[in-house]
């Protein structure tokens, strides 16, 4: 564990220097786009290329982290046979990206035509014309994935994340550059400027690594170990960005700007995921992959699952308790317009059990991938997506966009009982007592961190939005005493076994 701690760390370290670029990012868009239809589509347009990049690239991610890892060590002649079938695999999803990109662009019209949102003429060519943009970004990112999957099998994770960071900057400088004379659409111009120069860096580095670089379409030997596998990950991988799709066309139905409100929230939501958790979990699946026996990998589950809730829990507090702040601070400023602050607000909070959630049923999905168990995860995804659907067209009849929100929130409720469960049933050892104490006084540091926060607050008000500096310098202070009694309540209680969690010991009875 400790290992992958200080993987997981590193990873975090360049995402926190690095993706502060994001929220910049974000404030920027805010800034110059407000609340729109044409932003909207830009949305809406990322999304269906992000499916098509969840079919492929993360599901060559999933499939070929375990099988790279399990032949890195073979010596010789094997090694070297490892070596060109994935020159081979590199060539054939890149022969994937080119059809995957001309498919895209080619039934841009089709798709536009089925967003109940898109009548207005201007609009759906807007939506077209962004849509086609994107899909050449399926050229370098679904490639970037297969070496990514090489290096990450290496226990080069570093590199891949770096690089992806690279990306946003990139994208982040055509923003600032560009979006006055070219609008929205230097928004997926940069999209694809930046992966374009992660994939050539990338590349750059895997011949280094590799040596000598063979092109070929005809080895198909990773493909074979793969193929009883690929359609249920396939599926799979698709679910989580299908029901992101289905929220976003639902939403386009209700009014002008509904779209971009969800995504506005969203980065909110999925800040801490993208800063903490992914870190985490990406250290974690090679790491699960490596270990053989039911034991390790339930230690490692277990020990996951405390890091995830000691790092996710303060923040949830956090984005809570202070959303309206946060909204105001983010987005209320330039074309974004005041009135929408509120409703931006409720769903934020609509939003909040995802952002606990969503990194737990990523962590319980990965030890299901170990498993092999794609079929299982492949028919949750659709039983997920088929409630998604019914929910959000039930909830957004009654709560408008928020009603949204609030689906997604109870579609990850339902998903991580029925996974817990399952798990149960596959790992009985999971989740022993000693982990179930430590979660409870987790949930206790958690519960003392908001109190100390309806009392600090109560005692010393937070500035109006006008006074930016002083704002953040009052959250800042609100937050970091309230994280201070969070980390005192575990060291008192649990420090024993905190510092276990933390160091290369086993965490008692975890």
């Amino acid at each position: 564990m400790n290992r992958v701690l200080k993987s997981a760390v590193l990873l975090a370290l360049i995402g926190v220097v690095v993706k502060l670029l994001g929220p910049l990012k974000n404030y920027l868009i805010a800034d110059r786009f407000g609340v729109s239809r044409t932003l909207d589509a830009y949305y809406l347009s990322q999304n269906v290329v992000d499916v098509v990049l969840a079919v492929v690239t993360f599901t060559i991610t999933v499939l070929v982290v375990p099988l790279f890892t399990e032949e890195a060590a073979r010596r010789g002649e094997e090694k070297e046979a490892l070596l060109r079938s994935i020159d081979a695999f590199l060539c054939q999803t890149l022969l994937v990206a080119v059809v995957a990109c001309v498919l895209t662009a080619a039934f841009s019209q089709r798709i536009a035509g089925a967003v109940p949102g898109f009548a207005d003429a201007t609009v759906r060519a807007d939506f077209v014309r962004i849509l086609r943009i994107l899909s050449t970004n399926l050229l370098f990112a679904i490639p970037f994935s297969v070496i990514a999957g090489y290096l990450y099998s290496t226990l080069q994770v570093v590199l891949p994340s770096l690089l992806c960071n690279a990306a946003l900057a990139v994208s982040l400088l055509f923003l600032l550059l560009a979006s006055r004379s070219l609008g929205v659409f230097s928004l997926p111009l940069g999209t694809v400027l930046g992966s374009a120069l992660s994939f050539f860096l990338i590349f750059a580095a895997f011949l280094r690594h590799r040596g000598r670089f063979r092109f070929s379409l005809t080895d198909r030997t990773i493909l074979k170990r793969i193929g009883g596998k690929l359609l249920p990950t396939m599926v799979f991988t698709a679910g989580g960005y299908v029901n992101l799709l289905i929220d976003q066309v639902v939403a386009s139905g209700i009014k002008g700007g509904a779209v971009s409100l969800l995504a506005y929230s969203q980065f909110l939501l999925l800040l801490p995921y993208t800063l903490v958790a992914l870190p985490l979990l990406t250290a974690l699946f090679p790491e699960m992959a490596r270990q053989k026996g039911e034991r390790q990998r339930g230690e490692t589950l277990n020990n996951g699952s405390l890091l995830l809730g000691l790092a996710l829990l303060p923040l949830l507090v956090g984005a809570l308790f202070f959303r309206t702040p946060l909204i105001e601070l983010f987005y209320n400023h330039g074309e974004f317009p005041p009135g929408f602050v509120p409703e931006a607000a409720a769903i934020l909070l609509a939003y909040a059990p995802t952002m606990v959630l969503l990194s737990a049923n990523n962590l319980l999905q990965r030890f299901f991938m170990v498993e092999g168990r794609m079929v299982l995860l492949m028919g949750l995804t659709l039983a997920s997506n088929v409630a998604n659907l019914a929910m959000d067209i039930l909830f957004a009849s009654r709560f408008s966009v928020v009603g949204i929100a609030l689906a997604t929130s109870l579609n990850e409720t339902w998903y991580f009982v029925v996974m817990i469960w399952l798990l149960r049933k596959s790992l009985p050892e999971a989740f022993p007592s000693g982990f179930r104490r430590f979660l409870g006084l987790e949930l206790l540091a958690a519960a003392a961190m908001a109190a100390s926060l309806f009392l600090s607050t109560g005692v010393i008000a937070l500035p109006t939005p006008e006074k930016r500096l002083s704002l953040v310098a009052a959250l800042a202070a609100h937050g970091g005493i309230a994280l201070l009694i969070y980390l005192a309540v575990l060291l008192l209680l649990g420090r024993k076994r905190l510092l276990a969690l933390l160091g290369s010991r086993r965490a008692p009875g975890a």
